[in-house]
């Protein structure tokens, strides 16, 4: 869901890299629902087939981020010792 803010509503934004860089790229979108007018913009190869065969783990449906994400964030771990 997009914030309220015109500017920050495209949910692909590219930081950073030139759009010369980022239409290299290839950001594919599929059956994602976007709200409040958030946007997706497409690049690269629009090949869903290139992109499965170029990673080992199949695109998920975004219906999965909060279980594929619960565990992520910051990683405790110091020099020289086990994480």
């Amino acid at each position: 869901m997009a914030y309220e803010n015109p500017l920050a509503k495209e949910v692909t934004k590219r930081q950073n890299a030139t759009k010369g860089e980022w239409k290299k790229r290839n950001w594919i979108s599929k059956d994602d629902v976007l709200l409040n007018g958030a946007y997706f913009m497409p690049s690269g190869s629009q090949e869903l087939s290139t992109y499965a065969t170029t990673y080992s783990a199949k695109p998920k449906s975004s219906t999965l981020v909060e279980m594929l994400t619960r565990n992520a964030g910051v990683v405790s771990c110091k020099k020289g010792t086990a994480c």
